[in-house]
């Protein structure tokens, strides 16, 4: 090679090496195009791939969507089935053995007669009734028992509705 440089001399050698160096910035070049060819073709290649189970999740959850609707149409016929009023009727009476109501009728009674009798003094007797208690304090009772159970509801209602307020500075 010294012969052949000797001989071109000083031109031919930087010749030499311009053409070496376009030689391999022409590769380098190519490979770098090869390279971004080959990554675009695995990117483009990927896309496909991941639009095509894309579909297919899409396919199979709209399958599904399809077999739950079906699904909700039959088991809102079978409810709609076994509420039916026909079908609660027969059944109450197969297996409950229940059966209609025998005819009812109402019947007013004048009340006046009974209530004068009871309102008019009763003799006084040598023994006293000790089984019924005394109309008056029947009532006092009944009363008393409204107020016991309005408290106790006033209570509860107070304790677990009402937020704990404080006390006003008068009563403190």
């Amino acid at each position: 090679m010294e012969c052949s440089y000797a001989k071109i001399g000083e031109l031919g050698r930087d010749s030499a090496r311009r053409r070496s160096s376009r030689t391999v910035r022409l590769m380098s070049a190519c490979g770098l195009v090869a390279v971004l060819a080959v990554a675009f073709s695995v990117a483009v290649l990927a896309e496909r791939v991941a639009i095509v189970r894309a579909s297919d999740r899409r396919d199979r959850a709209g399958a599904r969507a399809e077999s739950l609707r079906n699904e909700w149409e039959r088991m809102s016929l079978e409810l709609a089935r076994i509420t039916s009023l026909d079908r609660v009727d027969k059944v109450a009476r197969a297996e409950l053995g229940m059966v209609d109501p025998p005819r009812m009728g109402v019947v007013l009674i004048d009340a006046r007669p009974v209530l004068d009798t009871a309102n008019r003094a009763i003799p006084p007797s040598e023994t006293a009734d000790v089984s019924q208690p005394p109309t008056v304090l029947a009532n006092v009772a009944a009363i008393v028992e409204q107020m016991a159970v309005a408290a106790v509801s006033n209570l509860i209602a107070a304790w677990f509705v009402v937020p704990t307020t404080q006390l006003p500075s008068v009563l403190e």
